[in-house]
């Protein structure tokens, strides 16, 4: 038990390495197949890499750095926990619909201008040459709402002049670099170089739509945490275009920012105007009664205590205030529920606080002292008061004055030479991966659907004893596609080429019949086969033939009676034939053809017949094949393909030996199943097959060995 698992274990492992040989062989029998395959999608894929639009890159780098130029801003700053980060914030309002739409407006984004050339080619075929690409520069496309959208048509008609016909049919002629106006739009030139007779496509596009088509198309990136650069890129078919496109959004950018630091200067400067005056005319007033009071009581003056107490109200007073005209001017940036706004006004009250704790001493002294030290206050905050917004009136007159935003370009935009897309050395070698791997998948599958017999071994599995492989006759093959004419011979190949493989295969073949037919003790052969076109006739005419030349006497009998050509084959008149001889309306020996081969004669197939199989039924079936056998050794009967029609059941009882012919890679086994079940139920015992046509291939070489013939020398040697 033991051994015989091993043996098993041992026989499994050896078809497993066969099945992964024979693969291969499969792939290697149709290399030239993966070759021609790979090759066309390499070219396909030169074609691409060469024709395909190329994609250029531009980018360009921007600086942010933190807003601490104004006080109000680095209180806030002091004040808010950690926020976003202000990259997150600068890269939505670089691609804002401001921004972007001030882009599209300056470069005239909104005019889509495209060259008509060849279909599917258009500027390729310029690339390609090296040519000069057509170009239209439009400074100006202006239309109506109602035509937005519209396509028309410019053709350059040479001498810097054009003709543009709109949608409508109606045609304006202008020139370059001159306006042209109609009551439907207005277009200016500026530029047109390509051959007369070019024409080119104009489009005013929907703003919104380009805008939005932009916002996606450019990329913002920070680069690393805290560093405030941030790169801005994009890409596109025009090198040029995408270079202005990056620099203008730069440009924009930083403008918008030294616009945005001076209109907040303007609005705090615009506050401190107002209130100057009013903080003045307090003042006044302030001093005039501490002026007044003092001359009505003598010029009273105040203690050491009431003086520390005067300066720690004036101080507190100067800080509430500072820290009220910061309200003022956060109350214009945020909600009193602002978490900024919140501190300010916290930090407001505990100042608050410690002034109504300072009061209540202040409430202790003499009334006297009391009302000298609140004026006296008075005066001095409001001298401070008052310091304080013109000291801020002059900072923001000089920072209005010299106004640097926080945004700064450190790379101008440029565009790369190269394209980034395609990579031409990876197209190319993506699409050969492609080819091989589609070409294997589909030979692998090709393989996989064959259903077709490919070795002899599929014919013995089904208890079918194979008498011959043939390979298939190159010569024979390569003579028929170089139209060579038929030798006199007929065009047998026994005789134009003896040492062919197939015809030594057909040697061996009259060998194993000689002693087979001496077993059945009948001259009688008959050769069919399950389906058409399986080289029956071949097989047939020229094992006659190689039989001759052992010194026997051979006739070749032509019994399909309505497809065979064997007239054709031996050169020979059709008049008189199988079909003749069986009607009764000629003699046996009348219906005999000679042939070139010594020793053999033929029947034709005569007269296509009404009803071939009711002449088989006929005496004179019988009555030929008795004749014959007693003037000739053998006797070969080329019938019809069992499965098509019944003549080889009819006539198969004649036959000593049947042998059915299969073609490689075409007969199926179930073909050859069903055509030994309908002899068997005819009581007719198919002595074996041929395989016909067998392809010399490096998968069937691990299926039954290579087969291989000693051929003839020339007399010369």
């Amino acid at each position: 038990m033991i051994g015989k698992s091993e043996s098993k274990s041992g026989k499994q492992n050896a078809c497993d390495e066969l099945d992964l040989r024979k693969i291969v062989g499969f792939l290697i029998d149709r290399i030239r197949t993966i070759v021609m395959v790979t090759a066309a999608f390499s070219f396909t894929g030169l074609l691409y890499a060469f024709l395909s639009t190329p994609v250029y890159h531009a980018d360009a780098l921007v600086q942010v750095e933190p807003a601490n130029g104004n006080s109000v801003m680095r209180t806030l700053s002091e004040l808010l926990p950690a926020e976003t980060p202000v990259s997150a914030r600068e890269i939505q309002l670089i691609t804002s619909r401001t921004l972007i739409g001030k882009t599209v407006a300056q470069l005239n984004l909104d005019t889509q201008i495209g060259f008509n050339g060849f279909p599917f080619l258009g500027n390729k075929l310029h690339r390609l040459m090296s040519a000069e690409v057509p170009k239209l520069q439009v400074e100006r496309f202006e239309t109506t709402d109602r035509v937005t959208g519209e396509i028309y048509t410019l053709e350059n008609l040479g001498r810097n002049q054009y003709r543009l016909t709109t949608p409508s049919g109606a045609v304006a002629q202008g020139n370059v670099g001159e306006r042209l106006k109609t009551p439907e739009l207005t277009l200016q030139v500026t530029q047109l170089r390509s051959s007369a007779g070019d024409t080119f496509s104009l489009q005013k596009r929907d703003v919104s739509e380009v805008i939005g088509e932009l916002q996606k198309r450019i990329q913002i990136r920070d680069q690393g945490k805290d560093t405030g650069l941030l790169t801005i890129n994009i890409t596109g078919s025009d090198p040029e275009q995408i270079k202005n496109i990056v620099q203008k959004v730069s440009e924009n950018y930083a403008e918008q920012s030294i616009q945005r630091k001076s209109e907040q200067a303007e609005k705090s400067l615009g506050f401190l105007k107002t209130q100057l005056p009013v903080v003045r005319e307090k003042l006044d007033k302030a001093e005039t009664k501490l002026n007044l009071y003092r001359s009505m009581n003598n010029s009273v003056d105040l203690t050491l205590e009431a003086k520390s107490m005067l300066e720690n109200m004036v101080q507190l007073d100067g800080q509430i205030n500072q820290l009220i005209l910061k309200e003022t001017e956060v109350s214009k940036l945020y909600t009193k529920q602002h978490p900024a706004y919140s501190a300010l006004r916290e930090k407001i009250q505990v100042l608050e606080n410690d002034k109504n704790a300072l009061a209540k001493k202040v409430d202790k002294l003499p009334l006297t002292q009391q009302e000298i030290l609140r004026l006296t206050r008075d005066v001095q905050s409001g001298q401070i008061v008052y310091m304080q917004l013109m000291d801020k009136e002059q900072e923001l007159n000089i920072s209005k004055a010299s106004t640097i935003g926080t945004v700064h370009i450190i790379d101008p935009a440029t565009t790369a030479r190269k394209p980034v897309n395609p990579g031409k050395f990876l197209i190319i070698l993506v699409f050969t991966f492609l080819g091989a791997v589609s070409s294997v998948i589909f030979i692998l599958a090709k393989t996989a659907l064959i259903r077709g017999v490919n070795s002899a071994e599929m014919l013995e599995d089904i208890g079918l004893n194979v008498f011959s492989s043939v390979p298939v006759s190159l010569w024979q093959h390569k003579k028929h596609h170089t139209g060579t004419k038929s030798s006199p011979t007929g065009g047998l190949l026994a005789l134009e080429n003896p040492a062919d493989c197939a015809i030594e295969a057909l040697r061996n073949l009259r060998t194993s019949l000689h002693f087979t037919m001496l077993e059945a003790g009948s001259k009688v052969l008959m050769i069919s086969g399950a389906s058409p076109d399986v080289g029956k006739t071949f097989i047939s005419s020229n094992l006659a033939a190689v039989i001759t030349q052992v010194g026997k006497k051979v006739l070749y009998i032509d019994a399909d009676m309505r497809r065979g050509y064997s007239h054709i084959l031996f050169n020979k008149m059709n008049e008189f034939g199988l079909s003749d001889i069986l009607a009764g309306t000629v003699e046996f020996s009348s219906a005999i053809h000679n042939t070139a081969v010594e020793g053999l004669d033929i029947i034709t197939r005569g007269k296509i017949p009404r009803n071939p199989s009711e002449l088989l039924l006929r005496e004179e079936c019988a009555g030929l094949l008795e004749w014959a056998s007693k003037k000739y050794d053998v006797i070969i009967l080329d019938v019809p393909p069992i499965l098509a029609v019944t003549d080889a059941a009819i006539i198969g009882k004649y036959a000593g030996v049947s042998l059915l012919v299969a073609k490689f890679e075409m007969s199926t086994v179930r073909e050859m199943e069903s055509s030994i079940q309908i002899f068997a139920r005819h009581n007719i015992s198919v002595s074996g097959v041929i395989l016909n046509s067998v392809i010399n291939r490096t998968s069937n070489y691990y299926n039954y060995g290579k087969y291989a013939y000693y051929k003839y020398e020339s007399a010369s040697n």
